[in-house]
């Protein structure tokens, strides 16, 4: 699988993405993540890893992002602190930049070179509770 995610680390929810997204994939992914993840019905921070991706997803992969984005909406804001993606590549930038333009993103979205400045932000988008935890 290409994309997978890991709340090991909760609050921070780190999604690893390889090579691209697959339609087929990019529905169970949306299924696990809205019951795994926001089925906890807890503040958390998305980090994309998407440095190891090699190729943009297709318009299709991107359409069902953007449909799931606009049917689970109202639940992004409510949970969602924030999405850093890490990224070096200006063809992912691009293709997540048009990504936003079918659905503007509705929680803030920062783009990041490296990990260390995913998490950095990230941590800055936790309630003062949770900032706590982290830092033990």
């Amino acid at each position: 699988m290409s994309v997978r995610f890991s709340t090991q680390d909760w609050p921070f929810v780190v999604t690893t993405i390889v090579e691209t997204m697959e339609e087929a994939e990019t529905t169970e992914y949306l299924d696990t993540f809205l019951a795994q993840v926001v089925g906890r019905r807890s503040p958390f921070v998305s980090i994309v890893d998407a440095r190891k991706m090699t190729r943009a997803p297709t318009a299709k992969v991107r359409r069902m992002i953007a449909d799931w984005e606009t049917a689970n909406g109202e639940l992004g804001p409510r949970y969602n602190r924030g999405v850093a993606f890490v990224t070096d590549s200006a063809l992912v930038r691009g293709a997540m930049t048009a990504l936003q333009w079918i659905s503007p993103p509705k929680v803030p979205t920062v783009y990041e070179a490296t990990m260390e400045a995913a998490l950095v932000w990230a941590r800055t988008r936790l309630p003062d509770e949770q900032r706590s935890a982290v830092d033990r």
